[in-house]
C-alpha cells in the first residue's frame, strides 16, 4: 500500500512538471518566440542608457509638447548624452548677449556665432532651449526664417534661411522689432552696406545693439571723379551714412544740412542721387560685399525668455543635436 502510494505522488508531480513547462512555452511563442531579437542581443527591455536621453532636453513629440504659440513649445528636462553631440559643436557657439541684465522682452537678445573659417551653417529651424530650473518646463523656440533684405516693400519680401557665413553671427531678439517707426521692420533681415542711413532716415529706429554705422565711403561713390572739382572736393568730404536736407533759409537761400553752400545744380543732383537708404540699395546692391556677416532676428515672443540666473541656455541643430550650451 505503502509503495503503491508513492508511485501515484511520482506521476503527479510530473504531470504538474510538464504543465508548467508546457505553459512556459506557451508564454515564449506568444511573446515572440524565436523573432523577439531584442530578448537575445540586449540584456535590457529598455536601454538605460538610451533612456538617461539623447540630449540635456530630449526632441519633443506630439504627446510631449504644449503649444503656448505657433513658434514655441515646452519640454521637460533629459540628460546630456555624448553619443548625440551635432557635428556643429564646436565651430557654432552661443553668446550671451546681454540676457543675463535685460528684462524688456524688445531688448533681451543672444547671439549665435559661426566661428569656422569656411562652411556656411544654415540655422533656421535650429532650437533654443532655456532652463527648466525656475521654470515648470524648459521653453523651446525656433529660429526663424528671415527677408534678406531690408526694404520698405515687407508684403513682397522673399524670406529664406538664414545662413551663417564663415564669422557670420546672428543677434536673437526675444521680442519684436521696433513697431513706433514710420518705417517698421516687421521680420527678420540680413544687415547690409546701406543700412547706416536707416539710423537717421528712420525717426525712432531703435535696435539692440544698434545696427552697424556701415555706408560705402562718398568719395567712392560711382561717378565721383567725373565732378567738377568744387563738387568733386565738398562729396570727399560728404560724411558717410547721411542723407542730405536742402531747405531755404528766410532770405531764400538754398541750405543744405542747414548751411548755406554755393553748390551747382549738378552736384545738388548728385547728392540726391547716391546718399540715402534707398539710392544705396539701387548703386550698391550687386556689390560683392553688399551683404554683411550679421542678421537680425526676431523670436517675436511677448515674455522674457532668459532669467537673469540659475540659467542654462542650449542650441540644438535640427537634428535635436546639442550644438552649445552657457549657464550662468
Amino acid at each position: 500500500m505503502t509503495e503503491g502510494g508513492g508511485g501515484g505522488n511520482a506521476t503527479k508531480d510530473l504531470v504538474w512538471f510538464i504543465l508548467i513547462i508546457a505553459g512556459l512555452w506557451l508564454v515564449w511563442v506568444f511573446t515572440g518566440g524565436p523573432q523577439r531579437q531584442a530578448a537575445i542581443e540586449e540584456p535590457f527591455i529598455i536601454d538605460p542608457l538610451a533612456r538617461a536621453g539623447s540630449s540635456e532636453f530630449h526632441r519633443p513629440n506630439e504627446h510631449e509638447v504644449e503649444p503656448r504659440d505657433n513658434q514655441m513649445t515646452n519640454i521637460d528636462d533629459g540628460a546630456i548624452s555624448p553619443f548625440n553631440v551635432s557635428p556643429w559643436q564646436d565651430q557654432v557657439i552661443l553668446g550671451q548677449g546681454n540676457a543675463r541684465n535685460e528684462s524688456s522682452v524688445n531688448n533681451e537678445y543672444i547671439e549665435v556665432r559661426n566661428r569656422g573659417e569656411s562652411d556656411l551653417v544654415n540655422i533656421t529651424g535650429w532650437q533654443l532651449v532655456n532652463s527648466s530650473a525656475r521654470r515648470q518646463r524648459a521653453d523651446v523656440v525656433l529660429i526663424p526664417t528671415a527677408a534678406r533684405l531690408f526694404s520698405k516693400q515687407w508684403a513682397g519680401a522673399t524670406v529664406g534661411a538664414v545662413i551663417l557665413s564663415p564669422g557670420g553671427s546672428a543677434i536673437i531678439t526675444t521680442g519684436r522689432p521696433p513697431s513706433t517707426n514710420r518705417w517698421p521692420a516687421n521680420l527678420s533681415f540680413q544687415t547690409n552696406s546701406c543700412v547706416g542711413y536707416l539710423m537717421e532716415e528712420v525717426q525712432d529706429f531703435r535696435m539692440n545693439p544698434t545696427l552697424p554705422r556701415r555706408c560705402p565711403w562718398p568719395d567712392e561713390e560711382p561717378g565721383v571723379s567725373g565732378l567738377s572739382d568744387d563738387c568733386y572736393n565738398f562729396v570727399r568730404r560728404y560724411r558717410a551714412c547721411h542723407t542730405p536736407e536742402f531747405s531755404r533759409d528766410s532770405a531764400g537761400y538754398e541750405l543744405l544740412d542747414d548751411r548755406r553752400w554755393q553748390l551747382p545744380s549738378t552736384c545738388r543732383a548728385y547728392l540726391l542721387d547716391h546718399f540715402s537708404y534707398d539710392r544705396c540699395l539701387a548703386w550698391h546692391q550687386t556689390d560683392p560685399d553688399f551683404y554683411g556677416d550679421e542678421w537680425r532676428i526676431f523670436l517675436n515672443r511677448t515674455w522674457e525668455l532668459w532669467a537673469d540666473n540659475r540659467e542654462t541656455i542650449s542650441l540644438y541643430d535640427n537634428q535635436g543635436k546639442l550644438v552649445d550650451q552657457i549657464s550662468y
